[in-house]
């Protein structure tokens, strides 16, 4: 998470990048999961219409603040999300606080930014840029748009736009694949019914609908002679 460079040690993005994608897939026993939050956030963001983002920012900025939306984890302690029951309120709580913990953790790389003590695989715009979204997506992705999320409460147009984006993302992400307390992922017909049900409740109606219109067409192609079970683009037919 380190470098020595030129005599002073500079923290390393990539590093902490990389530890993220370690703690996703042996920890959590979620692999690829900051990768295609990343993947579909983007895919997201191009389809919305918000091109006050779209268009102006660097992708790799609006890349690196989705990968990075996670980053609190790491000072969660780890038997919890590698937990394959049901949290106590207790447990579930702490994870909660992955939220404040990242923007905290972004707000201290920002600073090492500034003053030259960042190594990052981006360039130094794409870097200033994506870590000052990055904080705001960390802290609020965990919002609903009925002011029923974490960790402040924030509801409708008073959440940012890119955490209303990142909201999606993270549910269809984590409903599509295995987690450890639920098993398998759900079937991507169950996954669209969830996010009509949540538009106006939980999400952005606008982004769910968006998110709903861009995985349409990957149900509609899921192969009913798929062999792995687990695939979570397993039809309906296949499975019954």
């Amino acid at each position: 998470m380190f470098v020595l460079d030129e005599s002073i040690f500079r923290y390393d993005l990539g590093g902490i990048l990389r530890l993220l994608s370690r703690v996703d897939s042996f920890v959590a026993h979620t692999p690829g999961h900051c990768l295609r939050f990343a993947a579909f956030g983007l895919a997201l963001m191009s389809e919305c219409g918000d091109f006050e983002l779209w268009g102006r920012v660097p992708a790799g900025a609006l890349w690196l603040a989705f990968q990075l939306h996670d980053v609190g984890k790491i000072a969660v302690p780890w038997v919890f999300l590698a937990e394959k029951r049901r949290l106590t309120e207790e447990e579930r709580e702490m994870v909660e606080r992955h939220t404040e913990f990242g923007e905290a953790v972004l707000r201290f790389l920002r600073e090492r930014e500034h003053f030259g003590h960042l190594a990052s695989p981006l360039g130094g715009l794409e870097t200033r840029i994506g870590l000052r979204l990055a904080q705001e997506v960390a802290l609020y992705h965990h919002e609903n748009w009925d002011g029923s999320g974490y960790p402040r409460g924030l509801r409708e147009r008073s959440i940012p736009f890119l955490a209303r984006v990142a909201r999606v993302a993270d549910v269809v992400d984590a409903l599509l694949f295995p987690r450890g307390y639920r098993g398998g992922g759900w079937r991507p017909e169950k996954v669209l019914i969830f996010l009509q049900r949540g538009r106006g409740k939980l999400f952005d109606p606008e982004v769910a609908q968006t998110a709903q219109r861009l995985l349409a067409p990957i149900l509609a192609a899921a192969c009913p002679e798929c062999p792995s079970s687990a695939c979570p683009l397993v039809s309906t037919r296949a499975q019954s």
